[in-house]
């Protein structure tokens, strides 16, 4: 008799739990691990993940030695994180042969997806992610709806479970998410199942204390078999219950992996702290004979011989002082306390850590290197210091692609169910609203890649001079540059000399997005908009625009063409002159 399994189950809770507790014991050492490197990383010997043991520190003396006093795990995984997830990467959407409606559309649809990612906090969350996957090997981001909103969340990687002999090779087809929630929360959530959830098991560690509201739930998906396939499944099962039983048709779980580096087996990646982790408890082993050697004989001692006539009260730190004695006069003794080659050795541990890395001291600790001054200089040194993380930068890239895609997944989701799923989008200077009917695309209409919201440098000073080199170059003029920095402080100066060139492009949107015409105005700076609008009608033509709306360009120019040329003067005819006498 073949073995029943969940996903065919008709009460999938009386097997999951089963299942779960198998992985979980099969993965004890994947614990074990992960506790030992967030000890590294937390500095703080906590004793265990779960809601008893995650606030408490052992304390005994054993393990107080072998706590961390040169946290290097720490200094590598917060610089990396702060270097890597700095930037703030933007889908952008190119389309293939598309007119200029498609690329607008397209244009939009990537506004659209960076105002979800701006408002999901997903650029504030997926750096803990980051930091996830240095310390334990992987982070996990959740992508998921709330009826008709969209939702992100930072998973704890221990939170994951997936079974090792299935994903010894390939990506698993089933996952399970374990998560302790309050009782009343999951009451408000699942009214049709208040009586089971009254009555269900609390967490084990609190099991015997009346006042603990926390139960343990499971989340499992499996994936279909094949395309279209039946067997794909969703649940939220708690002791004794099944909360949520749906089909899954999606051949992906709503959860985004980031591996710090993939290993040659399995589904979980091996992190930057277990990298270092042999020179940091090398490190924690020297620092511990250096503190011994320190406490032991870093003391000045004074040598009398026996027989010496020296009253010790005369022996003070007073300046000055006279000590009397007879025979042979005190020796006062200070022993080197630690060989040089020690300190020499605990050095080259740490500078090996940051070699491992592939990060300078210097990022470490935020200075610059001597003798560069200049901001090329500056940016040359960062992109020789960026080669070593490229792969890393490319994975943080894609990572922004598959939210990106999952998002656009449950927008089309929502779209269908609700008729609608409107975002407020910030378009050039102006706030509009948009449907996600008006932004949809066919999937092999485009193609979807990342580029950096500013490729400006970060600083004020360091933007400043790239933007003053891109004009003294001739590629901008003072108006671009303004708009270039964008300095909140300086905004309401810069808004108002960047106020012709605002509304100039706002005359070409609306004549080319939604044919309306606006006349020139002799408020207007007419030069600035020749200029600009000559430049939109070619780049429109070459893209295809309609006729119709490509006309509504040459009739602004030629409008305020003429309202640029001076008025033509009416001669007067003179008084009337004799005729001259000899002529024919």
């Amino acid at each position: 008799m073949d073995k029943e399994l969940w996903w065919n189950s008709k009460e999938p809770h009386e097997l999951i739990q089963g299942l779960v507790d198998h992985i979980q014991s099969n993965q004890e050492h994947r614990e074990f691990s992960n506790l030992r490197h967030m000890r590294l990383y937390g500095n703080q010997n906590i004793t265990g993940f779960n809601t008893q043991h995650y606030a408490r520190e052992e304390r005994t003396l054993g393990v107080q030695k072998e706590r961390v006093r040169l946290n290097v795990v720490q200094s590598m995984v917060d610089t990396i994180t702060a270097k890597i997830a700095k930037n703030r990467p933007k889908p952008m959407f190119l389309t293939r042969d598309g007119s200029y409606t498609l690329q607008r559309r397209a244009e939009r649809k990537a506004d659209f997806v960076e105002t979800l990612f701006l408002k999901t906090d997903l650029y504030n969350i997926v750096p803990k992610v980051f930091r996830d996957a240095c310390v334990f090997g992987s982070g996990f981001l959740k992508v998921y709806r709330v009826k008709d909103e969209i939702k992100v969340e930072r998973i704890f990687p221990n939170e994951i479970l997936v079974d090792d002999a299935e994903s010894i090779w390939n990506d698993p087809q089933q996952l399970h998410q374990t998560k302790t929630i309050n009782r009343e929360v999951l009451k408000a959530t699942f009214p049709k199942h208040k009586g089971k959830i009254e009555f269900a098991e609390a967490e084990k560690e609190f099991s015997q204390i009346s006042i603990t509201n926390m139960i343990p739930v499971v989340e499992s998906w499996h994936l279909p078999s094949e395309k279209g396939g039946k067997d794909g499944r969703h649940t939220i099962t708690i002791d004794g219950c099944t909360l949520l039983d749906e089909s899954w048709t999606k051949d992906y779980f709503p959860f985004i992996k980031f591996d710090w580096s993939e290993r040659l087996l399995g589904y979980y990646g091996q992190g930057l702290a277990e990298q270092l982790s042999g020179i940091q408890y090398e490190v924690n082993k020297l620092l511990i004979k250096i503190q011994d050697a320190f406490h032991l004989l870093a003391v000045p001692r004074v040598f009398l011989e026996y027989g010496s006539k020296v009253v010790k009260s005369h022996i003070s730190n007073k300046v000055g002082s006279i000590v009397n004695y007879q025979g042979k006069p005190p020796v006062i003794h200070s022993p080197q306390t630690v060989h040089p080659e020690i300190f020499q050795h605990l050095d080259r541990l740490v500078q090996r850590a940051y070699e491992i890395t592939g990060i300078s001291q210097l990022s470490a600790q935020s200075k610059k290197p001597s003798g560069l001054n200049s901001g090329v200089a500056l940016r040359e040194y960062n992109d020789i210091e960026t080669e070593r993380f490229a792969i890393i930068g490319q994975k943080y890239e894609n990572f922004f692609i598959k939210a990106a895609e999952q998002m656009m997944d449950l927008a089309s989701e929502i779209a269908e169910e609700y008729g609608k799923f409107p975002v407020m989008v910030k378009s050039s200077k102006f706030i509009q609203e948009f449907d996600w009917s008006e932004v949809k695309l066919k999937d092999d209409e485009y193609l979807m890649q990342t580029y950096p919201i500013s490729s400006l440098p970060d600083t004020p000073a360091g933007k400043l001079e790239t933007v003053q080199e891109m004009i003294s170059s001739g590629f901008i003029g003072q108006e671009d540059a303004l708009s270039l920095l964008d300095f909140p402080d300086l905004e309401k100066v810069t808004s108002l000399k960047t106020a012709s060139m605002d509304d100039i492009e706002r005359v070409i949107e609306k004549m080319l997005d939604d044919g309306v015409y606006l006349p020139p105005e002799p408020i207007q700076d007419l030069q600035l908009g020749l200029q600009r609008i000559r430049s939109s009608y070619l780049k429109a033509r070459l893209n295809g625009v309609e006729e119709e709306r490509l006309q509504l360009l040459l009739d602004w120019l030629a409008q305020a063409q003429a309202m640029l040329q001076p008025p033509e003067q009416e001669v007067l005819p003179g008084p009337e002159q004799p005729p001259i006498q000899g002529a024919i």
